[in-house]
Formats: C-alpha cells, sequence, structure tokens
C-alpha cells in the first residue's frame, strides 16, 4: 500500500531545542573529558536567572543554525520511509540523525594526537544535539496510506425514445 508523509511542525520544535541541547551536551562532553581533574559546578539561587537568559539566547541561535538541517533530514527521511517501512522507526531516525554528523567530522578527530582535545567536546556536542533533533523530528512524523483513485467514465444514460 502507498503512503504519503506529513512533516508537521516537529522540524520547528527540534530546531528550537537545538541551541540548548549542543550548549548541554558540549558542557557535559567538557567535563567528561576533563575526569582527572573535574570541575566542581557550584549553582546558587541567584545563578538560575542569568542561565534562563542564555538558555533563551541558545533557543534563537540554535533555531537559525538548525532549522534547514532539521527540515532537510525530516523531508529526507519522510521519503525514506514512504517507501521503505523501516525508514519510519524511531530509532532509525536517531541513528540517521547521529551517524551523519558522525561520518562528516570523524575523519578530523581521528587525526588529532589528543583526544581529550576541545574538538572531542565539539564533536560529541553536535552528534548528540543531532541525534535528539531527529529524535523530535520523527515524533511529529506521520505517514498516511492513500489509495490511486482512477478517474471516472462519465457515463451518459440515455433511456429509449429520448434524444
Amino acid at each position: 500500500m502507498a503512503v504519503t508523509y506529513q512533516m508537521g511542525t516537529s522540524p520547528l520544535i527540534a530546531s528550537l531545542f537545538a541551541g540548548p541541547v549542543f550548549a548541554g551536551s558540549l558542557g557535559l562532553a567538557t567535563l567528561i573529558l576533563s575526569t582527572p581533574a573535574p570541575i566542581p559546578v557550584n549553582i546558587a539561587w541567584g545563578d538560575i536567572p542569568p542561565l534562563l537568559v542564555v538558555t533563551v539566547s541558545m533557543s534563537f541561535f540554535g533555531f537559525i543554525v538548525g532549522v534547514l538541517p532539521c527540515l532537510i533530514g525530516s523531508i529526507v527521511m519522510g521519503n525514506l520511509g514512504s517507501q521503505i517501512a523501516s525508514f519510519r522507526q524511531p530509532f532509525a531516525w536517531t541513528i540517521a540523525g547521529a551517524a551523519i554528523p558522525g561520518l562528516l567530522f570523524l575523519a578530523p578527530l581521528l587525526s588529532s594526537d589528543d583526544p581529550t582535545s576541545a574538538d572531542s567536546a565539539w564533536f560529541y556536542g553536535l552528534v548528540m544535539t543531532s541525534a535528539v533533533c531527529s529524535a523530535l523530528c520523527r515524533k511529529g512524523a506521520k505517514w498516511i496510506p492513500y489509495v490511486q483513485s482512477t478517474p471516472r467514465r462519465l457515463v451518459a444514460h440515455v433511456t429509449a425514445g429520448e434524444e
């Protein structure tokens, strides 16, 4: 049965989350890479309003950067899902979202001598953001079955004796 893909607004929502997810995953990667000497994190109540301002500004700039990749990825994965049912699974979308930037930026990272460099943190932030955004894009995707209709023939009903 043939299906058609409807995208919805999920790529736009995913684009809004791109900035904060990238900032959070970049911070997490930086903390993980500094494991021998962890950085203590002390947040006071006075630090929360500036963090909210930063989160809102990251949403704005993340939207600008992330809207085009989210739209392109949604269209490509949606059309693949229209033809191959396996591509409709949320796991396939998440793996594709992580694999595309992972494969693009893995080669420069492997050529680096220091695996704990800042490039590793940026790489982790990019892959994590892409995986989360692709999962959010999949959340609103729909595939609707359709039947291709045949054109109706107009049949003239003529009774006997009428012209």
